[in-house]
Formats: structure tokens, sequence, C-alpha cells
């Protein structure tokens, strides 16, 4: 049987300690003040309650907290997806109206990268129609083309390009979607428990991918999860109670030890 030094190497690999890992890129998008509810039968609930956020350029920014806390309402605010009752959001520096469906629409379209939780493909196109989707709708085609191998490769999808969803795992349609959102060439990457439905060899190589994708062309990536070996991979990791961001961690020593400082806080 392992002892607890064995199986976190098993976990973690033997790897060099991370040093300064926190961001100090750009100001890239901002949340001020921002609250919404909704509707539950005849009362109110509020999911989110006066949050403020910033992200940097190059951040790979972990959110956590129990369900129901107002993680996927974050990250849809974020992304234009939802409507705040109050508050602000600013993408460089510039406003954005998400109740302007034209200005919300372009926002998605030429900035955000989307991994939701129930893949949201398309069950009539291939894996690599799914793909290339993204790119009819920004304008990049001959760039995500390019992007497709390399990236289906390391998610290990490649052999899976000309299938359909329907005849895929839970686990190959989510690794489809990341594919998706990582070739699109957004400024920003939102997921929303992308590592659900994917063992530990698959995840490891996703958030990999994400912090490679960083490193290489400039992208921040907010990710939800519940799971603390994901967010150890991030620069900072957020967690959220009752719609309110209750505490913070900043990566600073290594992975490891900021797993630890994680489990900790949970």
């Amino acid at each position: 049987m392992m002892n607890v030094v064995e199986a976190q190497k098993t976990m973690f690999g033997v790897t060099k300690e991370r040093q300064g890992d926190s961001v100090q890129g750009n100001l890239i998008l901002s949340l001020k003040g921002i609250s919404k509810t909704f509707d539950v039968g005849s009362n109110k609930q509020t999911v989110l309650n006066a949050v403020s956020l910033d992200v940097r350029e190059h951040e790979f920014l972990a959110v956590m907290g129990p369900s129901g806390a107002g993680k996927t309402t974050l990250l849809n605010i974020m992304g234009g997806l939802e409507i705040p009752d109050e508050g602000e959001i600013f993408f460089q520096n510039k406003k954005i109206d998400t109740s302007d469906f034209k200005q919300a629409s372009r926002f998605r379209a030429e900035h955000i990268g989307f991994i939701f939780q129930n893949y949201n493909l398309v069950d009539e196109l291939s894996v690599r129609e799914n793909i290339e989707l993204a790119s009819t709708i920004k304008g990049n085609y001959k760039e995500v083309r390019e992007k497709i191998p390399a990236i289906c490769k390391k998610l290990q999808i490649e052999q899976f390009l000309d299938h359909y969803p329907i005849k895929l795992s839970g686990g190959e349609r989510q690794r489809c979607a990341c594919a998706r959102a990582l070739c699109k060439q957004a400024d920003f990457i939102l997921a929303d428990e992308p590592t659900g439905a994917l063992d530990r060899r698959t995840t490891t190589n996703l958030v990999q991918l994400f912090q490679q994708m960083i490193q290489e062309e400039g992208i921040s990536v907010v990710l939800v999860t519940h799971d603390p070996f994901v967010a150890s991979f991030s620069n900072r990791v957020i967690f959220i109670q009752d719609g309110t961001i209750t505490d913070e961690l900043t990566s600073n020593t290594g992975r490891e030890s900021f797993y630890q400082q994680i489990v900790m806080k949970l």
C-alpha cells in the first residue's frame, strides 16, 4: 500500500518547485459590484452579491466553492451570457454592456472561448466540424484548421475527428469541447468544470495545455472546479460561498505546496 509521500509523488510527479507564479500582466477583465438574483417560485434568490474581481493577461484563475455558490453564474456573466442586475464589466478597460445583444454577441465571438459542463456540441456535425464552428463565428478559419491536429493529439481525440458526438463517451465529448475552445484563438477561456468527465491522465494533459497556451499565446483562463488537484495548476484560486468571494490564494511556491494550501481552505 502507498504511504502518503508515495501517493503525493504519484499525483504530482517529481518536478521542480515553481517560483514567482503570481501574474503581473495588464488587466484584461474587471467586474465591479456584480449582483445577480433569480426568481425561485415566489422568492428571489441572490446568487451573486456585489462581487468585484480583476483578471490579468496570462493569468490562470481557478474558482472554487460548494454547489450553488454562484460559480457558474459568475462565469456566465464574465462571458456575456448572463446580464447582471447590478454592477459593471470591463474588458481591456472598455465597458461591456451585456444587455446590448449585439455588443455582447460580438464580445463573445471575438474574445471568449467557452467550455461548458454539458459540452454544447452539435450532434449533426462531426467533431472536426464542431471545432471549426468557432472559426466561422470569429472568421479565422485558416488559423483554427492549422491548430486542430496538434491540440486534438494532445487531448487524445485525433482519431475521432470524423466521428459524430453521439458516438462518443462523455469524456471524449468533453475533450472535443475543450479542443473547440482552445483552437478558437480566443483572448480568454472560460471553463466550467472541464475535467469533470476526464480521468487523471487526461485531466493533467488538459490543464498543462492551458498552461502552455497561456505562456505561448498570452491567453487568460478562468476555470471552475471542485478538484484541488486541478486548481493547483493555476496561478490564483478564489473561493466563493453564498454569492460572495470569501477567500483567495496565490501560488508563490511549488504546485504540491499550493495543492496543500488549497486543501486546507476547503
